[in-house]
């Protein structure tokens, strides 16, 4: 079961406040400033990447 709604890889400090602004409250996203592969996730954290 995914952990987010939708969830950004590659989001540095910039694009991760720019797109906490315009995000609807209700929605769930996480955000990480490496790469898919730098991260280690075994399996996507959300159903939207």
């Amino acid at each position: 079961m995914a952990t987010y709604d939708v969830f950004f890889y590659e989001a540095f400090d910039e694009e991760r406040f720019l797109l906490e602004k315009f995000l609807n409250s209700q929605i769930k996203a996480g955000f990480a400033p490496e790469t898919i592969q730098e991260t280690g996730h075994s399996s996507p954290p959300a159903p939207v990447i």
